[in-house]
């Protein structure tokens, strides 16, 4: 986990890097903050925006949801000395993402007040392309490095899964076996979502989507923590089925009465999972009446 850390530590310092420079790129082509104040609608230097304070507030459910059930962010705070060291990373991980958050909502504005006409996807690309080669080149490189930081975990974590649960209990393979088997499955892990976002771009649409399933795990997740009384398998698994099925297909009805997907996966588990408590289990059967053998 050390090893992890450092390497964590240098991509987001690059990361880092590389945003603040498109930052500063960016207000240097808009004149600063004053032209952008001056000639946009108010409601870009609102807090809520033009989106509503119910939106943003289901976006920080659902990303708090997710991160809760992080595979890798787990690993990270479980593997600290304490709880004092656990709690200290989280609001260090806090401080650090805060101004990123900012500068990237910056550089979205300044592309929109630049070009009125362009998709907030291309808010970075549009700036990266009329900067100096090297100094693009580089800022390019700093982004790449970030995304490493999640994605290497993850696959690994997901090398890990496969192998351990399901190829090992299968074949019983030698260690050289493991060891090969792993390498070509990191390989395949690696290439399978290159070619989901070169031939399916759509995929991408349905990150906030996967965003609010995993935030059904985190309730089941924290109900179990906080509300040991709802310890029933049969209701854990039937909350997370459920909140999957209901979430799927509110989101594809196109979230109806405005109500976000979010608050929908995160209420479905927990009703169904007190539904659930109030279903009584199976009656036990008596246990059959010993019976004394007196002889004839």
């Amino acid at each position: 986990m050390k090893g992890v850390a450092w390497v964590t530590v240098l991509h987001s310092a690059l990361k880092y890097f590389g945003i603040l420079a498109i930052m500063g790129f960016a207000l240097s082509k808009t004149g600063g903050f004053t032209p952008m104040i001056e000639n946009m609608p108010d409601f870009y230097w609102t807090w809520d925006g033009n989106i509503g304070a119910s939106t943003i507030f289901a976006w920080l459910i659902g990303t708090i949801g997710s991160i809760f059930c992080t595979q890798f962010v787990i690993q990270a705070i479980s593997s600290t000395k304490d709880v004092k060291s656990a709690k200290r990373s989280t609001w260090v991980a806090f401080f650090f993402c805060l101004p990123i958050a900012l500068a990237i909502a910056v550089i979205g504005v300044a592309a929109k007040y630049l070009h009125p006409e362009i998709d907030s996807l291309y808010a970075m690309p549009i700036f990266l392309q009329d900067m100096n080669p090297w100094l693009a080149g580089l800022v390019t490189t700093s982004l790449v490095a970030s995304i490493f930081v999640s994605v290497s975990t993850v696959a690994l974590a997901i090398a890990s899964l496969v192998v351990k649960d399901f190829y090992v209990p299968m074949r019983n393979p030698t260690p050289e076996q493991e060891f090969k088997a792993t390498r070509w499955i990191s390989l395949l892990i690696g290439f399978l979502p290159l070619i989901f976002v070169l031939l399916v771009p759509e995929v991408l649409k349905l990150s906030f989507f996967t965003r609010a399933i995993r935030l059904s795990i985190s309730v089941v997740a924290v109900i179990a923590f906080y509300a040991p009384f709802f310890r029933s398998t049969r209701g854990a698994n039937a909350g997370l089925i459920g909140a999957c099925v209901v979430t799927s297909v509110w989101y594809l009805l196109g979230d109806p009465f405005g109500i976000n997907n979010m608050y929908i996966a995160l209420l479905t588990p927990a009703v169904i999972m007190v539904i659930d408590r109030l279903i009584p289990g199976k009656a036990q059967g008596k246990a059959p009446t010993p019976v004394e053998n007196n002889g004839v």
